[in-house]
């Protein structure tokens, strides 16, 4: 029988499948325990009984930091342990731990590590600082946090500007992995799931009895807590990173470059002829973008508002933005040495955050 591919020839080509988007959510903690070799570093865990199976016991640092991790609602789907290798004559450094998970895994968006210092604290932020996909996340109960006196962790990161740590006063035993888990847990990326850290609950954590004083002290150096107001409502105050900015902010602005250069890549890789130097391929390139800045506007991230910031090419000061804006420069004002690269021109994306009420004035005016 004669077939009818000399008439009609039919093709079929099915539509390459985008990148895996994975780590924002998920925190990694960092412990001494043996269970997990040197040689692996990481592994991945979905339940607590999933590491009690892996050998890891209810009385490791660990496991116990998992719990608080995992208790949060919404609870963070994967938790990633680390393994602090060494003996006690050799012990690995913290610093050098961190970084070994790094290149072991980078699946993973916060870090928590088990039992560190104030020294070794302040050596792993210096390194996480170095990098854009990462962020630390710690606890003190220290006396000197809440007088911020010389040495006081708080006072000494926030003297450091540093942008990618995030700490918490608490009296609980591994609050900051709770509220490590509390942020990856909330971050599943729905519609309108955007999140502000002030205000949420933390559970298995205990509010702290603190003076407006001790209040103060904390919050002048960038650091969080955890408090009871009008005996009814406990939640965290402030949510910022030791720099100031907002941990929300932090998360947003690296999650949605992350899902640009995802969004740019599977555009190239998946592209089966070639994105064209002209015009044209700008707009593609630019759709990508562009694509990615709606998934933020969805979550919630991103908002429409009055761009305040100075002029970007056609975008001027005053203009109204649906969130964001994306251009590039003219093709035919692009050097040749570029266009011989085939480096396509510079792409400029200007987004407006929604933001996050924090604090609210109300004047009630009565008429008697």
């Amino acid at each position: 029988m004669l077939n009818l591919n000399a008439n009609v020839d039919v093709v079929v080509r099915v539509g390459a499948v985008a990148t895996a988007r994975t780590g924002y959510n998920v925190g990694l903690i960092l412990g001494e325990s043996t269970v997990i070799p040197s040689t692996e570093r990481v592994r991945k865990y979905e339940t607590l009984a999933a590491m009690l199976d892996d050998g890891f016991d209810t009385s490791d640092l660990e496991y116990l930091a998992a719990e608080k991790y995992f208790a949060q609602a919404p609870a963070p789907k994967e938790v990633m342990i680390g393994s602090k290798v060494g003996g006690q004559e050799a012990p690995e450094a913290w610093v050098e731990a961190v970084t070994a998970c790094v290149d072991a895994s980078d699946d993973w968006y916060a870090l928590y590590c088990c039992g560190i210092e104030t020294a070794d604290i302040l050596t792993v932020a210096a390194y996480i600082e170095t990098l854009n996909n990462h962020v630390l996340f710690y606890d003190t109960s220290e006396e000197t946090a809440l007088a911020g006196d010389e040495g006081d962790v708080f006072s000494a990161l926030k003297t450091l500007s540093y942008s990618r740590c995030i700490g918490l006063y608490s009296a609980t035993g591994y609050a900051g992995a709770a509220l490590m888990g509390f942020a990856m847990g909330a971050n599943d990326g729905t519609v309108n799931s955007a999140y502000t850290l002030k205000f949420k609950s933390l559970a298995g954590v205990a509010p702290d009895s603190l003076t407006a004083t001790q209040v103060s002290t904390i919050k002048t150096n960038n650091g969080n807590i955890y408090v009871t107001r009008g005996g009814v409502y406990s939640g965290i105050e402030e949510g910022v990173m030791a720099n100031g900015d907002f941990f929300d902010h932090r998360l947003g602005v690296d999650q949605l470059a992350y899902n640009i250069q995802m969004g740019v890549s599977d555009l190239l890789y998946n592209t089966t002829t070639k994105i064209p130097q002209t015009e044209a391929g700008m707009t593609q390139l630019k759709t990508a973008v562009a694509a990615e800045c709606e998934r933020a506007v969805r979550t919630g991230f991103l908002a429409d508002g009055i761009w305040t910031e100075p002029a970007v090419l056609n975008l001027e000061t005053g203009d109204a933005i649906a969130g964001y804006v994306v251009q590039s420069e003219p093709i035919d004002e692009q050097p040749s040495a570029d266009r011989d690269r085939r480096i396509a021109p510079n792409i400029y994306v200007s987004i407006k955050e929604a933001g996050a009420v924090h604090g609210v004035n109300i004047a009630v005016i009565v008429d008697r």
